[in-house]
């Protein structure tokens, strides 16, 4: 099975629009950044339809989603649900911002829309899981998929933090929050490589070692590593050190970094769940 590039925009794109809601969901929450809630909203459900579109080229014909309905137990079925409902949930939250009910009615709204984004983000993951392959047959992946999303909205959430003109504090939070996240999606992708050195049933296609030093270690050390990882590291972590107040031009670079490592990632996910000989 080749790379399935509409699966590595649809779970990416997800991952963006849920990790943006629930960066928004956690603010509402804790009642910071009132300004950068609704644009991150608003981005978050678009990020999410962006994704949906994607998901259904995959399809191949548009008519088989309806298919995948009709098997309800299915992984694919779970995360359209999810989609769904997280979708409805931005919506609903956006409804009740705009038409002004209470903070209590923000904040219910909201907690429910954050419960359905982590549990989405999740689903995502677990539905590669697979004990017919190997190098996915480990719970680290819904774990990758969730520090993932949570590095994507957290830069989002940044970035409206910034264009809103919120206070310094909220701003120095962001750019901390996306730090930490960064941090540890370093820390889950450490492991799933300890877990591709150490599974069952080894194979030349799928060992750890192409990735650090074979054919894909080019894509790995540049796209995943520089890139998606040690970039917004620098760029968060030396902003975090010194206090100071960043430019956009920080968190926009954060996301396309995280954006580029986090397609890379997947792509590099596919050639070793499918043990493909070629990375194009």
């Amino acid at each position: 099975m080749e790379i399935q590039w509409p699966l590595v925009f649809f779970t990416l794109l997800t991952g963006l629009g849920a990790g943006g809601f629930a960066a928004v969901a956690a603010c509402e929450l804790l009642g910071k950044a009132e300004r950068a809630r609704v644009p991150g909203a608003i981005m978050a459900v678009v990020a999410m339809a962006a994704g949906g579109v994607a998901s259904v080229l995959h399809l191949g014909h548009p008519e088989r989603f309806f298919n995948a309905l009709g098997h309800l137990s299915s992984g694919i079925t779970t995360e359209m649900v999810l989609i769904g409902l997280t979708g409805l949930t931005i919506l609903a939250y956006l409804a009740v911002v705009r038409l002004g009910y209470s903070a209590l009615a923000r904040r219910v709204v909201a907690g429910i829309g954050l419960v359905l984004a982590i549990a989405l983000v999740f689903a995502m993951g677990a539905s590669y899981v697979l004990p017919a392959r190997p190098a996915w047959n480990t719970w680290l992946l819904p774990l990758l998929f969730a520090s993932s999303a949570a590095v994507l909205g957290l830069f989002a959430m940044y970035i409206w933090t910034l264009a809103a003109m919120e206070d310094k504090a909220a701003v120095v939070a962001a750019n901390k929050a996306a730090c930490i996240a960064v941090a540890v999606e370093t820390l889950v992708l450490v492991a799933y490589v300890i877990y591709l050195a150490v599974a069952p049933f080894q194979n030349p296609l799928r060992s750890a070692g192409r990735l650090l030093g074979g054919d894909l270690a080019l894509a790995f050390w540049l796209g995943v590593v520089v890139v998606g990882i040690i970039a917004p590291l620098v760029l968060t972590g030396w902003l975090a050190k010194r206090k100071a107040f960043p430019s956009l031009a920080v968190p926009i670079c954060g996301l396309l970094c995280a954006l580029v490592g986090g397609g890379t990632l997947r792509a590099l996910m596919y050639v070793l769940g499918s043990s493909i000989e070629q990375f194009f």
